[in-house]
């Protein structure tokens, strides 16, 4: 089975899409409100200017998210990987969705030298467990030194629950 980098929506794409729908929406309701009204230019001009920070902030990002995907996808189509093992889970209680929160892997790679590497990976949405430990996912890196790396863990690979089937 081919790997592939999850469609999952993070809290970042979220409120990059509301920042520039705002923003828009700021924006457009200052420049009409600016050509309609003859006096309130200042309120005009301060309404789609707070639009316009809204604005850039919101592409930003968004292109902060859609970076980190493509990287992904890069590294992927690359097709330099190796093997890790799980070697722990954990809860990643700063994100709650539907009263769950999901888990971050903690994966265990040692290379030929006998130096060990650990990588995250993103928040999965999957029942972490003691079912999950010792279990082999692939690691895809850029660099000889794994600085750049995605950890392509999904549910299927894992046998793992999903938060759908519970």
């Amino acid at each position: 089975m081919a790997d592939s980098v999850k469609g999952s929506i993070s809290a970042l794409w979220i409120i990059g899409l509301v920042y520039s729908a705002l923003g828009a929406l700021f924006v457009v309701l200052g420049i009409v409100l600016a050509l309609v009204l003859e006096e309130g230019l200042l309120f005009c001009v301060i309404f789609g200017g707070i639009g316009m920070v809204f604005l850039i902030l919101g592409i930003i990002f968004l292109a902060v998210e859609y970076g980190k995907r493509k990287n992904s996808e890069r590294l992927i189509a690359s097709g330099r990987y190796v093997w890790g093992t799980i070697a722990d889970w954990r809860v990643n209680r700063s994100i709650e969705v539907c009263g769950r929160h999901p888990i971050v892997l903690l994966v265990r790679y040692v290379d030929g030298r006998g130096q060990e590497h650990i990588f995250r990976s993103s928040s999965l949405r999957i029942v972490g467990g003691p079912q999950l430990l010792g279990k082999q996912v692939r690691v895809y890196y850029g660099d000889p030194d794994f600085r750049n790396y995605y950890v392509a863990a999904d549910c299927d690979a894992l046998s793992g629950r999903s938060w759908a089937e519970i």
